[in-house]
Parts: C-alpha cells; structure tokens; sequence
C-alpha cells in the first residue's frame, strides 16, 4: 500500500498538546508514521508493529535510512496478543476499517483496508493493556466506523478529548475523523475541522500549515 494523506494526517496532527516519550504504532505498514513521530519527538522511543513481515520489510529498510532511527524498532506481531513490558503514553493507529464491503482478491489489501482478526473491539481492547495510565490512544477512521468506536471506547473507560473533522473541500460531507482518547476527562473536548483541498489539487494553507515539516513542496 502506498503512502496516503490518512496517515500523514495522524502523523501530524497526533500529540499536538503532549510530549510522549514511548509511542506504538499499531499496522506501522511502511513505519510512515513511526517515522513521523519520531521527527517530530527526537527523544522518545517509537515502536512500530504489523502481522504482515513483508511491511516490517519495508519498514526496517526506510528505518535503516531515516536519520531519526536510534530511537525506532519495529517488530512482526500480530496486536490482538501483543504484550509489552512497556506501558506506552501514546498509541497510534490507521487501522483496517472496511467491515462489510466486498473484500479484494488481493490478501495485502484486505489486510490493510478490512476489519477481520483486528476489529475494533478487540484493538480497543488490547490498547487499554498497554496503555500507561495517563496515556492517549489516536486513530483515524470514516466517520460512521469512528462513532462506532468512540462507543467501544467508552466501555473501556475511554474518553474523547480531542475530535477532528476532515473534508476534501469546504462544501463537503465529513470523510474522516481523527480522535485522540484517554482514561482522563478533559472539559471541554477540542473540536476541530480541517478541509484538504481549495480547488483540484491545491492544499489549504490549514493542510499545509499542519504538515509543512514533512513535504518537500511546501
């Protein structure tokens, strides 16, 4: 899968108001986001996961020429039974989200766009265990598959505390949602809205200005 705005987006926006200093990234891929919360936080110890060992291929390799990568590892592990002696203060995640279209013939990319063996609940679940207790939990999801998990996540003691609405264009419907979630009750919840595009293939300057230290062209 190539790289996409989904995960630029976490990438840049996750941890806007913290300094976390032990980051999961759960189905790393290519470790973009890994990659990106290691630029953006030079001390802290990111680790990036995937069941697939092709993607921890690939992201050991873009590790191995990244000049942050003292402080990245990335390991084979499926996250339903992952456990670590480390209790992360911020779990990131651009997870499978597909749970009732027409799954492709291609096994990678139900992988990387169905739910399946990691469902939401389940992802929720294990976040919760490995989570330390001031810790955030942040993921990006359309908007109706998000509603659902902000209802898992309460279950689970789980609040929202910031919330981001994402457009293409200004005069578009909702396709996205960001939200970062924790055991602590922030009052009141940061609502935010960030549209993509002003016209056919030009950024917003919002856009820009959110990911300006990852583009080359901005």
């Amino acid at each position: 899968m190539k790289v996409g705005t989904d995960g630029v987006l976490l990438g840049a926006w996750t941890a806007q108001n913290s300094i976390p200093t032990h980051v999961l990234d759960v189905g790393t891929g290519s470790g973009l986001i890994a990659l990106m919360m290691a630029q953006r936080f030079p001390s802290a110890y990111i680790k990036g996961i995937d069941i697939h060992e092709a993607s921890i291929d690939d992201a050991k390799f873009n590790v191995k020429n990244f000049p942050f990568n003292h402080q990245i590892e990335m390991e084979i592990a499926d996250f339903v039974n992952f456990k670590s002696d480390i209790k992360f203060d911020m779990i990131v995640s651009n997870p499978p989200y597909f749970s009732t279209a027409l799954l492709s013939k291609e096994e990678d990319k139900n992988r990387v766009r169905h739910q399946g063996h990691l469902n939401m609940q389940n992802f929720i679940q294990n976040a919760v265990h490995n989570l330390s207790p001031k810790g955030a939990i942040a993921l990006i999801l359309p908007a109706k598959e998000m509603l659902e998990t902000i209802e898992i996540a309460q279950n689970y003691g789980l609040i929202p505390h910031r919330i981001c609405d994402i457009k293409s264009y200004e005069n578009q419907q909702v396709i996205r949602k960001m939200v970062e979630f924790s055991r602590n009750s922030f009052n009141p919840i940061i609502y935010e809205t960030l549209v993509i595009y002003q016209s056919e293939r030009v950024y917003t300057d919002e856009y820009k200005e959110l990911t300006k230290e990852f583009y080359l062209n901005f």
